[in-house]
């Protein structure tokens, strides 16, 4: 409900000030459970996320974000909910997974922290495994630039990958194996820039 209220209230500002320039933006467009999976470069990327997607997205964020009790109910109205970052937190892999199943949107950034400069962090194994056990659709997005007010951010979403084709093509991988073919498309977006 108040993504909805987000959309309405923000959308008109967010392109007045920002004017973005989503590229592929259809890409968004999928049904069923679908993980976006982008780098994070600003406080303000989920937001923008969630403004571009034509669905609810489900957010999974890092769990200091949820201490402050009017922040942290302020996230969780706006489909956010915490993940310990540095192990491997079996209730949020589990509420990732549900969500998923139930044919959601669900926002990871896979670096689990903003990253500095124009480089990648590495990524976290915890988005292939929950794109594996929940069968996910994944929507690469790159997020160029360190954009400021009239100052845009550059978007670029890739290709959906569908976990089934890639094991179809492949045999069946490890989450490791799956890792680096998501991080080599995250990569390969970054780097297209």
């Amino acid at each position: 409900m108040l993504q909805i209220f987000l959309r309405i209230l923000l959308q008109p500002l967010f392109w007045l000030f920002y004017w973005p320039k989503p590229k592929n933006w259809r890409n968004l467009f999928q049904s069923g459970p679908v993980i976006y999976m982008s780098n994070h470069k600003k406080w303000f990327d989920p937001v923008m996320i969630i403004l571009f997607s034509v669905r609810p997205v489900y957010i999974l964020g890092k769990e200091e974000l949820f201490v402050n009790k009017l922040h942290g109910f302020i996230l969780r109205s706006l489909y956010a909910f915490p993940v310990k970052r540095g192990q491997a937190d079996v209730s949020a892999i589990k509420t990732s997974i549900n969500i998923l199943k139930e044919g959601k949107i669900l926002l990871i950034f896979p670096e689990g922290t903003r990253t500095k400069g124009e480089n990648l962090n590495s990524m976290h194994d915890g988005v292939s495994f929950i794109a594996m056990r929940a069968k996910a659709t994944i929507v690469p997005i790159n997020i160029q630039n360190d954009y400021t007010f009239f100052h845009r951010p550059i978007v670029t979403i890739g290709e959906p990958l569908d976990i089934n084709k890639i094991e179809a093509e492949k045999g069946k991988l490890s989450k490791e194996q799956i890792s680096q073919i998501l991080f080599g498309t995250l990569k390969e977006l970054h780097q297209g820039e």
